[in-house]
Order: structure tokens, then C-alpha cells, then sequence
């Protein structure tokens, strides 16, 4: 007669309650494998994570998103495990190929040397040649816009194929339009039987 009703007691007795999982957590490493060609501070640079701030996965959906847009990247992915409120994130990257040339067209405040210190912290190393994809010209257009406004200086800048006819190879060119500036002066060398006026 008692087994029954131990049996019975056993039955009603409340479930234990799992722990939930946090959901923010506090980022801890940030880990790259697949790169040759940046470096991993290059990587969390361009992902915008800092150690410690406060991070959802979801949040990492995003930051993919928003690397992925820059067109710097042939293939990103992220794996992360948490242990109590931590997170550590890691990318899984393959790097495309640099091939096309670039030309800076028409940016006469900057000397050369200026211009490739201002582009390469948010295009890493940048030398002269880019992937082959529309997003990396759209990236590069903006990054290049954003330095005219920092500096003040009027101006759009604005993205074109162009085929070069001494080399017949396509280059990406990048100008800058509607800045008001005229023609101050126009000097001819090298012109020996025509004179310069």
C-alpha cells in the first residue's frame, strides 16, 4: 500500500530549472584563420569588435554582413563559442585575388603617399591594385568620399572601368568631380620645335 503512493508523490514532484543562457554576452577573443594577405588586427579592425564590449550572435550576422559588403572578401564566415557570459568569435576567411590596377584621378590635394596612408586603415593593404568586384569599388568610392569630407574639400568622387590604351588592360579609376577648380596654368616640356604659348 505505501509503494503506491511513493510512486504517486515521485510523479508530482516539480522539474529542475535549466539555466538559460545570457543573451548578451561580453566578446573575448576575436581569431582569423584562411588570411595571407591581412594580418588578424587587420581583420577585427574592418569588423569594428573590441574586446569586451557587450555582444549578441546576432550581432555577429551583421558585422559578416557589413565586412562582406566591402567586397575585400571572397568567402567569410564565423564560428564562436561562449563559455558563462563570454563570447569568442572566430572568422573563417578566404582572400580573393588583387588584380586590377588603380588610378586616383584628379585628388590634387594629396600627394600620393598621403592618399595611400589615408586608404590603408580601412582598405588593408592597398597597393595599388584591388579585387575584381562590384562592391569593392562601391567600398572604395565611399572610403574615398569620406576623405574629401573629413578634409573639407568639395568634391564627389566617382568610380570608372576604363581600358588603358598602353597597356589595353582595364584599370578602375577613381575621380573626383564638381570641385569648382579651374585651370590655373598649362605648362608644356619635352616640346622643343613648337613653342609652349
Amino acid at each position: 500500500m505505501m509503494l503506491p503512493l511513493l510512486l504517486l508523490s515521485l510523479a508530482w514532484a516539480p522539474e529542475r530549472q535549466q539555466p538559460t543562457a545570457p543573451a548578451e554576452f561580453q566578446l573575448g577573443a576575436v581569431s582569423v584563420t584562411g588570411v595571407s594577405r591581412y594580418t588578424p588586427a587587420d581583420v577585427t579592425r574592418l569588423s569594428a569588435l573590441k574586446a569586451g564590449q557587450p555582444v549578441r550572435p546576432s550581432d555577429l550576422d551583421n558585422t559578416v554582413k557589413q565586412m562582406s559588403s566591402t567586397g575585400l572578401f571572397a568567402s567569410l564566415k564565423y564560428r564562436y563559442v561562449t563559455s558563462g557570459n563570454r563570447l569568442d568569435v572566430t572568422f573563417d576567411i578566404e582572400e580573393p585575388p588583387w588584380a586590377m590596377p588603380v588610378v586616383f584621378d584628379n585628388f590634387v590635394w594629396l600627394r600620393d603617399e598621403e592618399l595611400l596612408a589615408a586608404v590603408r586603415p580601412t582598405v588593408p593593404t592597398f597597393d595599388g591594385t584591388l579585387p575584381v568586384n562590384s562592391e569593392v569599388t562601391s567600398y572604395m568610392t565611399g572610403v574615398l568620399q569620406h576623405l574629401l569630407d573629413e578634409r573639407q574639400i568639395r568634391g564627389r568622387v566617382e568610380f570608372a572601368l576604363h581600358n588603358n590604351q598602353t597597356t589595353g588592360k582595364s584599370q578602375y579609376v577613381f575621380s573626383v568631380k564638381g570641385t569648382g577648380l579651374g585651370v590655373c596654368a598649362l605648362r608644356v616640356t619635352g616640346a622643343s620645335v613648337i613653342p609652349e604659348s
